[in-house]
């Protein structure tokens, strides 16, 4: 009788207030619970409606070949191949193809092919070449080629691209990549590319040939929208 009222006695003082006590914390916890899922349910719909902005980055935009007919296949005829232009001792040649003739006749000295340039705004980087060759075969002496960038009105030297290498009748490449000094002397000007021949004095002819450039990048900003 005293264990079974012992018993009765235990379960209403003690087991009874700590059964109570832990149904009231799996409630506070439930509770903990189902207020967590709505603030993370409530951020996540921020995060949809609201992305935070995607950072810019920046790359590099191809622009097309800067210099038209660099293989002088459309010529007209032996003045006029459009938008090139010779002045004083040069000239067209329509054979094979076609090509800029430096030097074609013993007179006079001097002799110019050039081209208008319009070159983009901030290039990053930019590339000329083109191929050449010297056929005054049998003379004691070659010519000068100097090849440079100058203003609109050629009366500016704005990259000079030194003198060609005339020491053989062999067939030469020329490829010269601007350095950003260059680069920034020309960017988003117009310019005239140009090839210059002096000291002619017998037929000491230059063949121009396969002008390439400035193959120019830019570099631009991308900025990217954030995605929903």
């Amino acid at each position: 009788m005293t264990t079974w009222l012992s018993s009765i006695a235990r379960l209403i003082l003690l087991d009874w207030p700590l059964q109570r006590q832990e149904d009231q914390h799996g409630v506070a916890n439930h509770r903990r619970w189902v207020l967590g899922m709505w603030f993370a349910a409530a951020f996540a719909v921020l995060l949809y409606w609201f992305p935070a902005p995607a950072a810019d980055h920046t790359a590099l935009a191809a622009c097309p070949e800067l210099i038209v007919d660099g293989s002088f296949s459309a010529i007209v005829n032996d003045t006029t191949d459009p938008p090139w232009i010779v002045t004083g001792n040069a000239r067209f040649d329509a054979p094979d193809g076609g090509f800029a003739l430096l030097g074609y006749n013993n007179t006079p000295a001097t002799g110019e092919l050039a081209q208008p340039v319009d070159v983009p705004a901030a290039p990053s980087s930019a590339v000329l070449s083109f191929s050449y060759q010297f056929g005054g075969f049998g003379v004691t002496s070659a010519p000068n080629v100097v090849v440079d960038v100058s203003d609109a009105t050629e009366t500016t030297v704005l990259v000079a691209l030194g003198q060609l290498d005339l020491s053989s009748g062999d067939p030469k490449q020329y490829s010269h990549t601007l350095t950003p000094a260059e680069l920034a002397a020309i960017g988003g000007r117009r310019v005239m590319l140009r090839f210059r021949i002096s000291g002619v004095d017998d037929f000491k002819d230059v063949i121009i040939d396969n002008v390439s450039g400035p193959s120019v990048e830019v570099a631009e900003v991308v900025r990217r929208r954030p995605r929903r």
